[in-house]
C-alpha cells in the first residue's frame, strides 16, 4: 500500500473557493431579495388593512340600523300590528329570528384586531 506523499496542488484550493464564493454570493442575495419582497409585502398589507377600515365601520353603522329596525318591526308585531307580524313570520321562514335581547354595538377602536 502506498500512500501519496505530493502536497495539494494549491491551484486545485483556488479551484474550489471561487465556485463557492459564487454559490455563497448568490444565496445572500437571494436571501436579501426575499427579505425585500416580505417588507414590500408587509407595508401593502397595512395600507389595505387601513383602507378597509372606514368600510368595515360603515358596515357596522348599517348592521346597527337595520338591527334597530327589525327590533322596531318586532315590537310592532308584539303590540297587534298585522303588516309587522306578517314581516316577522315571513322572516322567521326564511331562517331570519329576531333576538329582542340582543344589543348590536360597534367594537371601540381600541378592541379591534392590531394591524398586520
Amino acid at each position: 500500500m502506498e500512500f501519496n506523499t505530493q502536497a495539494p496542488n494549491p491551484s486545485s484550493a483556488a479551484n474550489v473557493f471561487w465556485p463557492l464564493l459564487l454559490l455563497l454570493s448568490a444565496l445572500i442575495l437571494w436571501f436579501a431579495f426575499q427579505l425585500m419582497q416580505t417588507i414590500k409585502l408587509r407595508e401593502n398589507l397595512a395600507v389595505i388593512h387601513s383602507s378597509q377600515e372606514p368600510l368595515i365601520q360603515n358596515a357596522q353603522k348599517i348592521r346597527q340600523l337595520t338591527d334597530a329596525l327589525a327590533l322596531g318591526t318586532l315590537n310592532l308585531s308584539k303590540q297587534g300590528n298585522p303588516n309587522a307580524a306578517l314581516i316577522v313570520n315571513a322572516l322567521a321562514k326564511r331562517g331570519i329570528n329576531i333576538n329582542p335581547q340582543q344589543q348590536t354595538q360597534p367594537k371601540e377602536a381600541g378592541q379591534q384586531s392590531p394591524a398586520p
